[in-house]
């Protein structure tokens, strides 16, 4: 019996705190750099809210339309398909876009070049 069974075949819904262990000791088991980030980023998606917000709300049970969703996002991530294309989000420079396939994952060192620009055009005398 596999690992994933237990969110595969569940019949009944789980608690966010019981599936954040569950697919910690999960993803760090299929070698995932980091696991914890793994399910909390899902779950930010499926719950919509905060990394915050989840630790809030460790007691909510899940439903099992969300089981679903999650089964689904943790089979493609099996594949080391990006989690931005999974849930078709991603942040950058502190607003949400919606990707896919089709486009490139915004990179944290883009952000930065952001930065440097706009510290840039402030230091000049007529920044048009």
């Amino acid at each position: 019996m596999s690992l994933i069974s237990p969110i595969i075949n569940r019949e009944e819904s789980m608690r966010v705190i019981d599936l954040i262990t569950w697919a910690e000791t999960y993803f760090s088991g299929k070698g995932f750099e980091h696991p914890r980030a793994e399910i909390e980023w899902f779950l930010q998606e499926l719950l919509n809210c905060n990394r915050m917000d989840i630790y809030l709300r460790f007691e909510e049970i899940l439903s099992l339309s969300q089981l679903s969703t999650l089964r689904s996002w943790i089979k493609r991530r099996l594949e080391h398909e990006p989690l931005q294309y999974i849930t078709g989000f991603t942040e950058f420079y502190g607003r949400k876009f919606i990707v896919n396939e089709h486009v490139f994952i915004p990179r944290p060192e883009t952000e930065r070049l952001i930065d440097i620009a706009l510290e840039k055009i402030t230091q000049m005398d007529s920044p048009t």
